[in-house]
């Protein structure tokens, strides 16, 4: 019988990232999900059920706005020998209420690009976590951004300009990265 296979989630502990977990737990995976230091120090109920999840599943800090604490996340568990099969990046910032588009300030719209596109939306996360994806040809890693960032949608209703932007740019990002790692074979080890 073959070991389990593992995945990480960034943003595990609400939404998408959450159900990710149930999901690959109930498939038998081991599963690690990300949670921001300040949700886990603040003891945010959105972290209960990650709490409640079976020993296959453990919990780290990420610090979306810090690349040394992610560059050490990953570090820790490279040290603990853990191989991941898969990575997930689905983090992100939304905007609860629409604005239009020039309520915005650039503080609004970089905050968006940092988290979604660079740190914790995936750019960095892709970049530190690689070295432990399984070295065999079958790690993957996986982007999941909304509809929001496509421009030919057909029902774009305008409104959300700065999560639309992100969201974009985001996608063109793992394309990027998918036709880089590619070009080099495949080998997502390879720099």
């Amino acid at each position: 019988m073959s070991a389990a296979k593992t995945v990480l989630v960034v943003g595990a502990n609400r939404g998408i990232g959450l159900q990710l977990i149930r999901t690959f737990e109930a498939r038998g995976w081991n599963t690690i999900g990300s949670i921001q230091p300040e949700t886990l120090a603040a003891s945010d109920a959105s972290i209960a059920d990650l709490r409640r999840r079976p020993s296959t599943c453990g919990i780290i800090e990420v610090d979306h706005k810090d690349e040394d604490n992610i560059k050490k996340a990953a570090q820790n568990l490279l040290q603990q020998d853990i191989k991941l099969d898969v990575l997930v990046n689905s983090g992100g910032l939304y905007e609860v209420q629409p604005q239009k588009w020039d309520a915005h300030q650039a503080d609004d719209l970089m905050e968006r690009f940092q988290v979604m596109v660079v740190l914790q939306g995936p750019f960095l996360v892709t970049k530190h976590f690689l070295p432990l994806l399984t070295k065999d040809g079958t790690g993957r890693i996986t982007y999941i951004t909304s509809d929001s960032g496509s421009i030919s949608f057909p029902n774009h209703t305008g409104n959300f300009i700065g999560y639309r932007m992100a969201e974009s740019a985001a996608n063109q990002q793992v394309k990027t990265l998918a036709i880089d790692f590619k070009r080099d074979g495949g080998d997502l080890g390879r720099r």
